[in-house]
């Protein structure tokens, strides 16, 4: 499966009807985001069977603004319109992978409860490089 880039018409749409929905925010202007986005597009392939998608914060703002993202690149978790996981930085295919992973196992508990799961920090991935605050320079 490919990353699917999520605009205004969509993003509601996406994130509360999708079983499992993982969103990258970024900006082409941040090094890390450029850098994530292809380990991010190598795990929309090797997980096909979790929903990628994409907000890029320069053209749809008030999306991040909406989900509370406060710096990019920022990785957010939405199960049937729930937010389960955020984490900010860029991570690293293997942390990613373990995040993924546990999204999935997560999902696929017999529970009706719909509980966040840790962070990835506290699920023993790894974040590198920096992350970007999006208040414009100048501001």
């Amino acid at each position: 499966m490919t990353v699917i880039a999520l605009a205004k018409d969509d993003f509601g749409r996406v994130v509360t009807t999708t079983e499992l929905v993982v969103v990258d925010f970024w900006a082409s202007w941040c090094k890390p985001c450029r850098a994530f986005g292809a380990i991010y597009e190598l795990s929309s392939i090797e997980h096909s069977d979790i929903v990628h998608a994409r907000v890029d914060i320069a053209t749809e703002l008030w999306a991040a603004q909406i989900a509370g993202v406060a710096a990019v690149p920022a990785l957010l978790a939405f199960r049937n319109g729930t937010r389960v996981f955020s984490h900010t930085g860029a991570l690293t295919a293997r942390s990613l992978a373990a995040v993924v992973r546990g999204l999935a196992d997560h999902c696929r508990q017999e529970s009706d409860s719909l509980e966040p799961i840790p962070s990835s920090a506290a699920a023993g991935s790894v974040p590198v490089g920096h992350s970007h605050p999006l208040t414009p320079v100048g501001e």
